[in-house]
C-alpha cells in the first residue's frame, strides 16, 4: 500500500529527545490550528537506535493554541495528561467508565487477555441512580468471585454477609450468619470511645475508653481487671 513519509533534513545523530520530526495540523482555510498530531525524537538517535514519540493535541475552546493531551512515549507507555508516562496507561485527572448496556461497569485484572479467571473492581447500579462498589478475586484455577462490597448506604459487605454499617449516631454493627433484622452472632459498638481491639495478645473490649472486659490469651476472662488470674 502506500506510504506517508515526513521527514526531518539531519542524519539520526544529529535528533535527541524533542526534536521535532515532522507533525499534521489540522486547520481551517487561515491556517488556524484546531488540532494536531506531531512525531519528536524521545532520546539521543544514532545508527540503528531510532527512539521516537508520538504527541496528540487539541485547541481548547476560547483559545487559540494546541495543547498536548496524550503521548505514546518510545516504551509504548501513553500519557493522558501526563507528558512522563512510567507505566503502559498513565492518566493524570478524572476517568468515567460506564457500560451502557446494564450500567454495571467493571475494571479487571488477569495474567492474560483471553482468560476468564480474573480479579475485579466494579461498580453496580443499585436502585434509582445508586451505585454499590465491588470488589472481587480468583483463587488458583477459578473465576473471581465477588469477596467486598460498599453498597451505596456506605454499609461493607464481606461475601455476601457479615455486614458492617450504621446503626445509630456514632455505633457499628457487625453482623455474621444473621441480617439486620436477624442478627445471629454480631458485634455492636456504640459511642465515639466504645472500641474493640487487641492488646498484649488479649482481645480487649471497651466503653468510654476504659477497659471493661479482657480475654488473654490463655482464655482467661478478666471483668473490670485487665490481669485476671
Amino acid at each position: 500500500g502506500g506510504i506517508l513519509s515526513i521527514q526531518r533534513g539531519q542524519g539520526a545523530s544529529s535528533i535527541s529527545s524533542g526534536t521535532g520530526l515532522g507533525s499534521i495540523h489540522f486547520t481551517d482555510n487561515a491556517g488556524n490550528k484546531f488540532a494536531q498530531i506531531a512525531a519528536q525524537g524521545d532520546g539521543t538517535a544514532g545508527t540503528n537506535d531510532y527512539p521516537g514519540r508520538l504527541l496528540f493535541l487539541t485547541t481548547a475552546d476560547g483559545n487559540n493554541g494546541t495543547t498536548e493531551r496524550m503521548r505514546i512515549d518510545n516504551s509504548g507507555n501513553v500519557g493522558i495528561g501526563n507528558t512522563s508516562p512510567s507505566e503502559k496507561l498513565s492518566i493524570e485527572g478524572n476517568v468515567f467508565i460506564r457500560d451502557t448496556s446494564n450500567n454495571d461497569s467493571y475494571i479487571y485484572f488477569t495474567h492474560s487477555p483471553t482468560a476468564n479467571r480474573r480479579s475485579y473492581i466494579g461498580a453496580l447500579e443499585g436502585t434509582g441512580n445508586s451505585n454499590n462498589l465491588v470488589f472481587g478475586t480468583n483463587a488458583d484455577g477459578a473465576d473471581g468471585v465477588e469477596r467486598l462490597r460498599i453498597t451505596s448506604a456506605g454499609n461493607l459487605a464481606f461475601n455476601g454477609a457479615g455486614v458492617i454499617r450504621n446503626q445509630a449516631t456514632n455505633s457499628l454493627t457487625m453482623l455474621s450468619g444473621g441480617s439486620a433484622s436477624n442478627l445471629g452472632a454480631n458485634i455492636l459498638l456504640y459511642g465515639q470511645s466504645a472500641s474493640l481491639g487487641s492488646s498484649a495478645n488479649s482481645t480487649v473490649f471497651r466503653s468510654s475508653g476504659t477497659e471493661r472486659m479482657r480475654i488473654t490469651d490463655g482464655g482467661l476472662l478478666g471483668l473490670g481487671t485487665s490481669s485476671p488470674s
